[in-house]
């Protein structure tokens, strides 16, 4: 017997979530090509921060494009598998990690104020997202 559970958050605010997913993974993709095309690093630690540039470009655009994937199968499967709000948590997760250590190294960087202010407010747009979706399981786990 399967048990369907319709997400309150997403029936009011699923579009601008995907939106936000689907442009998290542009720009994911963006940084993965330009790792590929473009000869010197992509991130510089001008920007990013000394400790954020230590790890590859692709670790990082793989971190967002993952991130992203997990909270479009959750959109997608909404209503058809009951848990899909872990998938959605985990991506809102996920993100709001990445983008905070952004913020955080760019902090810290002689050129980072823009992207640590961008990243900064996007972490928090995830965690609120953290916050819909944790509402969502708990929802779920309450149906019959």
């Amino acid at each position: 017997m399967s048990h369907h559970f319709t997400s309150l958050n997403l029936r009011r605010h699923g579009d601008s979530q995907e939106v936000v997913q689907w442009a998290f993974m542009a720009i994911a993709a963006f940084f993965w090509s330009a790792t590929v095309f473009k000869p010197g690093p992509v991130m510089r630690w001008e920007t990013y921060g000394e400790w954020v540039v230590q790890f590859p470009t692709q670790l990082w655009a793989g971190s967002l494009m993952a991130a992203s994937t997990f909270y479009l199968l959750g959109i997608v499967i909404n209503g058809r598998w009951k848990w899909s709000p872990i998938l959605r948590l985990i991506g809102a997760g996920w993100h709001f990690l990445t983008l905070s250590i952004f913020s955080v190294g760019a902090a810290s960087a002689p050129f980072g104020e823009n992207l640590c202010i961008s990243a900064a407010v996007f972490a928090v747009v995830h965690f609120r997202f953290a916050v819909w979706n944790a509402c969502d399981l708990v929802a779920a786990w309450r149906t019959k």
